[in-house]
């Protein structure tokens, strides 16, 4: 009997261990009282711990201890408890210095599967301890501002929940073990030095609606890609700067400015500046020999310009001379010597057709001014020659515009009778192409031909393809034709003058001043005249024509 009572004790003890959690929900409504919603025994299995309803910094304390006995290793989600402060000097909705009280006394790593952090903080200092590692960090919050000091070695994967619209000044600078960042919002604004010194950061979906990257913001990052959306309108100075080599970059379509060494690490061997942008930085990228620069028609000004004395190219699509800053030139040499030394020294610049010597002649392109001193308030320079004549040294060559892309005004065109007239107009882009010829062609001249201009004629019932082409680049557009009539008959112009046919050609009766045009097959204008007499005589071979007259056309069948 005794026998079988410890059989039973000790099976009634492995079942209670069995029955301690390794994964709790604690919905603790009385701040500080948290470690009392948990037995002993949880305490010292659980792993995954979601805590909602209000805590302090007794119950962060008491969250530490789990942390610090290795049990709470997993899952750690705050997001839906509420931070009390437990005096008045301090802030509700706050975190700050060592949150889980951690000891240094131990040199052991520390570590947390994941923690979600609370949507409710408006501040974050700090976690405290160096070596506590958080695998993934939840952040879903709406915070102005956060400290750089999170530890430098914490968070390894960073995602930003909906609630998150902008990114903090320092928000997680210095997190060298951070691997990569994921956005499931919108962010508009990713603040300055937001992510410096996260060496380690190799990877990025931040791609939704970013519309501002902050000065710093992923300075020393280890991308070698970079892919940014054209919603973003502006990227401050050495916003992406690293010293490791830039495989690729793709600037923002929409982008207004970019900063001064924004991307250092980068040296393309060309680099498009997008349209709208008005102030460029050359020394936004990496310089080397022979790099060529393009920029839009609304750049206004150049600044930090880097290929002094070499071999570099310009296309500058502006229509007016593009401003360049001051170059000071820190010796005292003549005025000439000084214009020797311009930026562009060897340069070649290609400028828009007739700009050349607009460029070339403008006043503020040669001086040189010396001057002794320059000075206001705490500021001061050197004396020295400050010389404005960037371009004339360079090599003005002009620009060439090759066309892009060709489409038509018109997709489909229905027409009812026939000898009905159609204009088709082709739409070149760039608008200021070299040559903006094209050749058009019927695929079923039966049914319509097209002339030179683009005019469609129909001369028969069915269906036809004009096809555009572009002699430059040989892009292509096309348009669908369809005459759907059964009228053959040859119809009077208009209630004055007709057309009768005969074996050799045509009769034009009542048409004296009348602007005639005839059209063969093909489309081809073989006879452009204006009537003498009502009785005028058209000679025409056998064949089919169109006779065009007053804006009106007839199909003839001689």
């Amino acid at each position: 009997m005794k026998r079988f009572i410890s059989i039973c004790m000790l099976l009634g003890s492995c079942l209670t261990m069995l029955a301690q959690a390794t994964s709790l929900v604690v919905d603790n409504q009385t701040p500080g009282w948290l470690s009392s919603k948990i037995n002993y025994g949880d305490q010292a299995t659980v792993r995954n711990l979601k805590v909602t309803g209000y805590i302090n910094a007794t119950d962060l304390k008491f969250i530490g201890t789990l942390i610090q006995n290795r049990s709470l290793d997993g899952r750690l989600d705050l997001s839906d408890a509420n931070v009390v402060s437990e005096t008045l000097s301090s802030k509700d909705n706050a975190i700050e210095n060592n949150i889980f009280a951690l000891s240094n006394a131990s040199k052991d790593t520390l570590r947390l599967s994941c923690l979600d952090l609370p949507k409710t903080l408006t501040y974050i200092s700090n976690f405290g301890r160096q070596s506590f590692i958080i695998d993934t960090l939840v952040y879903d919050v709406q915070i102005k501002y956060a400290t750089a000091s999170y530890s430098p070695s914490s968070v390894r994967h960073l995602i930003l929940g909906a609630n998150v619209d902008s990114i903090p000044i320092n928000a997680f600078k210095g997190e060298s073990n951070l691997i990569s960042v994921v956005s499931k919002g919108k962010i508009k604004t990713i603040g300055y030095r937001a992510f410096c010194n996260c060496s380690s950061l190799n990877e990025t979906n931040i791609t939704l609606d970013v519309e501002y990257i902050g000065a710093s913001a992923f300075y020393n990052h280890n991308m070698k890609n970079i892919i940014l959306p054209d919603s973003i309108a502006s990227i401050g100075a050495s916003a992406f700067y690293t010293k490791k080599n830039i495989e690729e970059i793709r600037l923002p379509n929409k982008m207004k400015t970019l900063g001064n060494l924004a991307f250092n690490g980068y040296a393309p061997d060309e680099v498009h500046f997008p349209y709208g942008l008005k102030k460029a930085c050359m020394n936004s990228f990496s310089f080397k020999e022979g790099q060529k620069y393009y920029f839009p028609e609304t750049i206004l000004e150049i600044d930090s310009v880097t290929c002094d004395n070499n071999q570099c190219t310009f296309y500058l699509d502006a229509n007016e001379v593009v401003k360049i800053p001051y170059k000071r030139l820190y010796s005292s040499v003549s005025t000439v010597d000084a214009l020797r030394k311009g930026y562009l020294l060897g340069a070649t610049v290609y400028v828009p057709k007739g700009m050349i010597p607009v460029y070339k002649t403008s006043d503020y392109w040669y001086k040189a001014n010396y001057q002794s001193y320059y000075g206001g308030g705490s500021t001061y320079s050197p004396p020295g020659y400050y010389v404005t004549c960037y371009w004339a040294c360079a090599n003005f060559q002009e620009m060439s515009y090759k066309v892009k892309y060709l489409m038509l005004d018109r997709s489909e065109v229905t027409m009812t009778k026939i000898g009905e007239t159609v204009a088709l107009n082709a739409i070149i882009y760039p608008d200021n192409a070299d040559d903006k010829s094209v050749n058009w062609i019927s695929t079923n001249p039966s049914v319509c031909i097209v002339t030179s201009d683009g005019q469609v004629v129909a001369i028969g019932d069915g269906t036809s393809t004009i096809i555009c082409t572009s002699v430059d680049g040989g892009f292509v557009a096309i348009c669908s034709v369809i005459v759907d009539t059964e009228i053959t008959k040859v119809e009077e112009i208009h209630n004055e003058a007709q057309i009768i046919q005969y074996s050799q050609g045509i009769v034009l009766q009542g048409a004296q001043g009348m602007s005639v045009k005839v059209y063969d097959i093909n489309g081809k204008n073989i006879m452009c005249k204006t009537c003498t007499n009502d009785n005028e005589r058209i000679n025409l071979s056998k064949g089919i024509y169109v006779i065009r007259m007053n804006n009106k056309s007839v199909k003839i069948t001689i």
